[in-house]
């Protein structure tokens, strides 16, 4: 009985550990984000400083491969790291993190790196140059814990995350 209700309780902690989110940037209001921001009722946070700020703004119109028109973005102002211009979120093993986004820049692609919280990179989705359409790529978490939605190189703007 004691083992049973150990495993009910280690379940309902993990449960809220590691919630599913789906965030759009169309549901932000426009602001400059200079200390980090948790999205309410979520494990999610934009990583941000006075000095490398995360920008919420109109977009140009954008569209998804599913069809899903975009006229917010999240843009991450440049390279980042765990401590700025980044996204921070706490996933399980097996889950699936979606980004729907693109490259700031005109002429070239950018690769969003996904990051564990001891610096590993575990995965990558590339954002096409910014005369393209919102395109979406996927990671699957290998193990539980926190991970960061980092720019390996220049300006990313991000349009929708999805973790299940």
């Amino acid at each position: 009985m004691k083992k049973t209700l150990l495993t009910l309780i280690l379940l309902i902690c993990s449960l809220s550990l590691f919630a599913a989110f789906d965030i759009s940037a169309n549901d932000m209001r426009a602001r400059n984000i200079r200390s980090s921001y948790k999205f309410p009722e979520t494990d999610v946070t934009i990583m941000a400083t006075a000095s490398k700020a995360v920008t919420v703004e109109a977009a140009p119109e954008a569209k998804s491969a599913d069809g899903e028109t975009y006229t917010m973005w999240i843009k991450l102002n440049g390279t980042g790291n765990q401590d700025q211009r980044s996204v921070r979120f706490a996933a399980a093993k097996g889950e699936v993190i979606t980004v729907t986004a693109s490259s700031s820049a005109a002429s070239s692609d950018r690769t969003l790196n996904v990051v564990s919280e001891d610096g590993a990179i575990v995965g990558t989705i590339v954002a096409l140059k910014g005369d393209l359409d919102a395109t979406a790529g996927s990671v699957t978490i290998p193990e539980d814990g926190v991970y960061y939605l980092i720019s390996k190189s220049g300006g990313i703007n991000i349009y929708r995350m999805i973790l299940k």
